[in-house]
């Protein structure tokens, strides 16, 4: 991976490899030999012969030879999960910019007892609370005292979620800061873990 030949590497300190933007990983207690029962493994950058970094992943290890102190290093290349982190990071950005700033309201909420978990800006607009303010909210708390939707929500659409059902486009009447009714139409789809359990 490095472009070294074994007999040039044996010649070779892990100083030598290490690429300079990253000095603190090989620096202070993780250069000293670690105790025969400590197993110290981190991440950093090598440099191969033609000064390209290379992620990789060191593990180091504690050996004891005829009452001498050894260090085994091993140095496995991880510069596919290193992109597949990235991208992975690249979507969910994406994801979450879509979600805060998508026209429709968003909103996340306990199947359990109705918390509201986190909001967009409509969700803002639409019922003329902030996010911080809903956080600390429940659904029944944007329905009118009086409404019946409120005992739907804890009769039926709370119990199907939890069941793993999807609720989509349930009209009810519910209401904005300020403002008095507000009309809406409403589409949960529950979450679930692998192995299909409601979380």
């Amino acid at each position: 991976t490095l472009g070294y030949g074994c007999e040039e590497m044996s010649m070779m300190s892990m100083d030598e490899m290490i690429d300079g933007t990253y000095p603190a990983l090989w620096s202070g207690t993780q250069r000293d030999a670690p105790s025969a029962s400590t197993t110290q493994v981190l991440e950093t950058t090598l440099m191969d012969r033609n000064n390209v970094s290379i992620p990789v992943e060191i593990r180091i290890d504690a050996l004891q030879f005829n009452q001498q102190s050894y260090q085994l290093v091993i140095a496995r290349e991880i510069s596919e999960r290193k992109l597949a982190q990235r991208t992975l990071e690249e979507s969910e950005h994406l994801l979450r910019d879509l979600y805060e700033n998508a026209p429709i309201a968003f909103l996340s909420i306990d199947t359990l007892d109705g918390r509201i978990l986190r909001g967009n800006k409509a969700l803002e607009t639409l019922f003329g609370y902030t996010l911080e303010a809903l956080e600390t909210m429940t659904l029944l708390d944007v329905y009118p005292p009086d409404s019946p939707g409120r005992k739907e929500v804890v009769e039926h659409m709370l119990p199907r979620l939890q069941q793993g059902h999807m609720i989509q486009e349930f009209e009810a009447e519910m209401v904005r800061k300020g403002a008095g009714p507000v009309w809406t139409s409403i589409s949960f789809s529950p979450k679930k873990n692998p192995l299909g359990t409601v979380t």
